[in-house]
């Protein structure tokens, strides 16, 4: 599967030379089993996916959703119920008992749900690729993968100067390397209190609108860009990259020609990691975190 989103982080060196399998290190941590009041476990994939020096890896959450709004509900009711027994209102102890108790009520009942998350552990350049662009979620992943391995000595890409200015100044046409180029979506924010912000989405990013927009003082916190025309993606103000969409649909379907099952997943991870490989190489160069 092609990525759709990135985080990216650099890994030590030294650290990776120690580094074993990690199909046999993620073989010791599956998904435990969901117990009757349990809203949320996670574990790791058997199934370690490795080409080019390359492992992509698969955390597995199972997880019940229970309605909010059907606990207020039956809160507010139980609630209600016991202050009146009572004859005073509940303090916050109480409160948060009988919330657990409707939650205990509740989940049991509650089917549970799986959702699967990837990563690309790329030994070669020294890189830890998780296939999304949100902080928490990112967070989320890397804790995992440091309870499994013990420690995880991952740097985001940090840009040598704001990446805010970076973004404002590429959209003004100005520093941005050739092998890049600005699409069609942006966002600009105020930088002031106000944080007033607008929106460009498949909109042509060259005309006077824009223009009186920076001269306004908006900083851009968001872009469209192509890469060599290989790769089209959204990156924002956090070094974190959307809408991730691979463009060569030629080599791709070349790749996989006549191939099936497990030769076909290892001809597309050789591909997205080559091309990642080389596309973060040259975004760290644009950005100032190549030396870091």
């Amino acid at each position: 599967m092609f990525f759709k989103a990135l985080s990216v982080y650099r890994l030590e060196p030294d650290w990776l030379q120690q580094l074993p399998p990690l199909a046999e290190a993620l073989a010791e941590h599956p998904v435990p089993p969901m117990t009757a009041l349990s809203l949320e476990v996670c574990g790791w994939s058997p199934a370690v996916l490795a080409a080019d020096d390359a492992e992509q890896i698969t955390l597995l959450r199972d997880y019940r959703n229970v309605p909010a709004a059907a606990v207020r509900r039956q809160v507010a009711a139980l609630l209600s119920e016991r202050e009146a027994q009572q004859g005073h209102r509940a303090g916050r102890r109480q409160i948060r008992a009988i919330k657990e108790e409707v939650l205990a009520r509740m989940t049991p009942s509650v089917p549970v749900q799986r959702a699967d998350y990837q990563a690309v552990v790329d030994r070669r350049a020294g890189l830890l690729l998780v296939n999304t662009a949100t902080a928490a979620r990112a967070d989320a992943f890397t804790h995992e993968i440091r309870k499994v391995l013990g420690s995880l000595p991952a740097t985001p890409l940090k840009p040598d100067r704001p990446m805010q200015y970076l973004l404002t100044r590429w959209l003004a046409g100005a520093e941005l390397p050739d092998v890049f180029h600005v699409d069609r979506e942006c966002q600009l924010v105020a930088p002031d209190e106000t944080k007033a912000t607008v929106s460009y989405a498949r909109h042509a990013l060259e005309g006077h609108d824009i223009d009186q927009h920076l001269r306004a003082g908006k900083l851009a916190t968001r872009l469209a860009m192509t890469w060599r025309e290989r790769l089209s993606f959204v990156i924002d103000d956090q070094v974190r990259i959307r809408k991730l969409q691979f463009l060569d649909s030629m080599r791709i379907a070349e790749n996989r020609d006549e191939l099936d099952g497990d030769a076909a997943e290892q001809a597309d991870l050789t591909l997205m990691v080559g091309e990642l490989r080389a596309f973060v190489a040259e975004l760290a160069t644009a950005i100032g975190a190549e030396s870091r």
